[in-house]
């Protein structure tokens, strides 16, 4: 039977989901039983890089690319609106570890990439099928406020987070409305610490600068910050959780951090009994 794969954000701790997704393919082989896969935010270039036969570049971008080292995330930058500097991450997509955008639109398995409009706050999705800028729609995908304030125009609209307008539990409705059978999502924001979660600082912050933004966008925000982690129980989703507190927060790019929260990913996978289960079922 086929899968249907989803993913979500979460800043840093998506790192979680790119060793999830190589145990996926190198121990259970899904790639020749994927439909379509759905993703926001951290997990949006994971998934592209993958869905273009390039998984094997996971550790190169994010624990070489994105470490402490490259500059990515400093917190100095946060009242300059860069403290994640996605122009980075576009240079790295780009040219340092180019993403294959022909074998992306080439592939067999559709791709849909979560964003928000600026100005209504609705959630839209692109596709990599469609006639767009694909490394513009995953930056757009992560351009979370506060940390990254700068415009990202597509189609003549603006675009932020896919994560504020769809939650993981929100795109899993989408796939099973989609015609989905068996779905694993990958839920790396599960078991987290008080230190990784959003802060009540950070809510603050969020709060605050979200009065600046326009009003229907502002209500979404004020949702996806107040909106319980509710979980469903259903035998045709199979949650991909870390099994331990993760070694690494959201705004957190330590290097060895990543490895190691990269690799729980992986072990968490490969040693899931319970997946083989699911998938032979």
């Amino acid at each position: 039977m086929v899968i249907d794969l989803i993913g979500d954000g979460g800043g840093m701790t998506a790192v979680y989901g790119a060793g999830v997704i190589s145990a996926l393919i190198e121990i259970n082989n899904i790639m020749p039983r994927l439909r379509k896969a759905y993703a926001s935010s951290g997990a949006s270039g994971t998934f592209a890089f993958c869905l273009a036969g390039q998984h094997y570049l996971k550790y190169k971008i994010w624990v070489e690319s994105l470490c402490s080292e490259s500059g990515f995330i400093d917190r100095r930058r946060i009242f300059s609106g860069n403290m994640l500097d996605l122009d980075h991450l576009e240079f790295v997509f780009r040219e340092k570890v180019p993403l294959d955008i022909e074998a992306l639109k080439k592939s067999k398995v559709e791709l849909y990439i979560a964003v928000t409009d600026y100005e209504t706050g609705e959630g839209k999705y692109f596709t990599n099928r469609d006639d767009v800028d694909i490394i513009k729609v995953l930056k757009a995908s992560k351009a979370a406020p506060v940390v990254y304030n700068k415009p990202i125009i597509i189609n003549g609209r603006r675009y932020i987070d896919g994560d504020i307008s769809s939650s993981l539990e929100e795109k899993i409705d989408l796939a099973l409305t989609q015609g989905a059978k068996k779905i694993i999502a990958i839920d790396n924001n599960y078991n987290l610490s008080k230190n990784n979660q959003l802060s009540r600082l950070n809510y603050i912050i969020l709060t605050r600068y979200s009065k600046t933004m326009p009003e229907k966008l502002q209500k979404v925000i004020y949702s996806y910050l107040n909106k319980p982690n509710k979980q469903r129980n259903d035998s045709r989703v199979f949650y991909i959780r870390p099994s331990q507190i993760l070694p690494i927060g959201m705004l957190d790019n330590n290097k060895e951090k990543l490895k190691l929260t990269m690799e729980m990913g992986y072990k968490d996978t490969a040693e899931n009994k319970k997946l083989r289960l699911f998938l032979d079922s």
